[in-house]
């Protein structure tokens, strides 16, 4: 069978999509995005008078968090009873072998969770469920990583809370709905046109792709469902949705 992108209907297809993305802003480059918050931090450094103004608002988190924050810092000062177990893992350490003695140390059971200990917007996540994973993603790595446990859901939400520094509670400004992109097979299409025709997925599709190259042209059979994604990150295919509705006093001041 031929690949996807291989055959002329389908790089017409494919052609149709990229067309269909330029009206869709949900799907551009974060750069269009982030650019013009330059000009704006720029006016507010003025107008208030300090560099460092723009970084004030997490005050325990370098730069406010505003860019390169460490996972491991934040982590640390989170309540371990309501987090889960992680581990930074230093890549100066070259030696595969005893990296891995320290996650078997530290009594990491598969599947879990490798990133990058300095990572933005969901890149570098992977879900690991053996040892020659561990490898490939640590041989094709040349960052400090975290290892941490790993929480199926099957919900997932971001929270948005802040607290003054003279106030006891805070307020929840916002909660992002996070939906995993799931497909259900139909006993006739390999999982690569399912993605492919899916009305959202199909913007996505070079991630699915590379995540699932093995598997691209193979038949999903009938009512077989396939989760593509495991972490609750746009740049990973979830759908981020308002979930304001869920906001409470007693949601507030947990």
């Amino acid at each position: 069978m031929k690949r996807l992108y291989h055959t002329i209907n389908h790089k017409i297809i494919l052609w149709k999509i990229w067309f269909r993305k330029l009206i869709q802003p949900e799907f551009w480059p974060s750069w269009i995005f982030y650019s013009p918050l330059v000009p704006y931090i720029f006016f507010l450094t003025i107008r208030y008078k300090g560099l460092g103004t723009i970084c004030a608002a997490n005050p325990g988190i370098p730069l406010g968090g505003l860019v390169g924050e460490s996972k491991e810092q934040i982590f640390n000062n989170l309540n371990s009873k309501h987090s889960l177990k992680f581990l930074k893992l230093f890549r100066e350490e070259n030696r595969f072998d005893l990296i891995y003695k320290i996650i078997l140390k530290n009594k990491f059971k598969f599947p879990y969770i490798l990133k990058p200990d300095s990572g933005q917007r969901g890149c570098g996540i992977k879900l690991v469920k053996n040892k020659k994973e561990v490898f490939e993603y640590w041989n094709n790595t040349n960052v400090d990583l975290i290892v941490q446990e790993y929480d199926p859901g099957p919900k997932e939400a971001g929270i948005f809370y802040y607290r003054f520094p003279y106030e006891t509670h805070g307020k929840i400004l916002s909660i992002t709905k996070k939906t995993f992109p799931i497909l259900e097979g139909n006993g006739i299409d390999t999982l690569g046109n399912l993605i492919i025709r899916h009305p959202r997925f199909q913007f996505q599709w070079k991630i699915f792709q590379e995540r699932f190259f093995k598997e691209w042209d193979t038949i999903l059979s009938k009512g077989e469902i396939k989760r593509l994604a495991e972490a609750g990150n746009h740049c990973q295919g979830t759908l981020f949705t308002d979930g304001s509705y869920l906001i409470t006093e007693e949601l507030s001041k947990k």
